[in-house]
């Protein structure tokens, strides 16, 4: 919205200020010493003359700034024929004028009403209401009602090892939680325990090692 907004002021701008060569014609006619000038020559370059014909009748040109965004009067918004200090624009252009004019006018202000809507939803809305809303229909089927009902276990992965060494005691939870397995040995977790390398630091009145437990509600059956 901001860009397309930015295009039609800027078209309305551009579209103003046609012919570009900030000459005015005026209601006087040419002084009568240019009478007698039969060729002019551009930035004083004789390669560069041009032949010239001028009559009493012809009417004089004045400078006059036609752009309004850099005018002497500052800028001018919206862009409209009003705006001239002399006039330069021809009939229909003052009226294709008058439509980009105001037309970027309603478009900025839609802009900017679209711009503080969104401030307004995105940011000062979640100062003072609670906006939440969600979505979808919550399940009836409950974690451990899946076949893989995964937890976070404590470990330490080490490429040097083809499991990952657990850095907890495990004794009280259902071993469902834990995603893998050694299927080469009895108790395939008790082998990959840190805890039974340093047992000196596994003592109940010294406990250096997380412990995580489990408690399966009484509506579920274990598996």
């Amino acid at each position: 919205p901001a860009a397309f907004a930015a295009y039609a002021v800027m078209l309305a701008y551009n579209y103003t200020g046609w012919p570009y060569d900030n000459l005015c014609k005026t209601d006087e006619n040419i002084s009568a010493e240019y009478l007698s000038v039969e060729a002019i020559s551009i930035n004083g370059e004789p390669s560069m003359e041009e032949q010239v014909s001028l009559s009493t009748d012809d009417k004089a040109y004045e400078y006059c700034l036609q752009d309004m965004i850099y005018s002497n009067d500052g800028l001018n918004f919206p862009p409209i024929p009003s705006y001239q200090d002399i006039v330069w624009m021809t009939n229909s252009q003052e009226e294709a004028s008058k439509l980009l004019g105001w037309t970027s006018v309603g478009i900025l202000v839609l802009t900017g009403i679209v711009f503080l809507r969104k401030l307004y939803v995105q940011t000062i809305r979640k100062f003072f209401i609670n906006a939440y809303r969600p979505t979808g229909k919550a399940s009836e089927e409950r974690f451990l009602d899946l076949k893989d009902h995964y937890g976070y276990i404590p470990f330490v992965e080490d490429p040097a090892f083809e499991f990952p060494l657990l850095a907890c005691k495990i004794t009280d939870i259902d071993e469902a939680f834990l995603s893998w397995s050694d299927p080469s040995i009895e108790y395939p977790y008790d082998k990959h325990n840190l805890i039974f390398d340093m047992p000196s630091l596994v003592k109940d009145d010294d406990q250096q090692f997380s412990v995580m437990k489990t408690w399966t509600p009484e509506n579920v059956e274990e598996t």
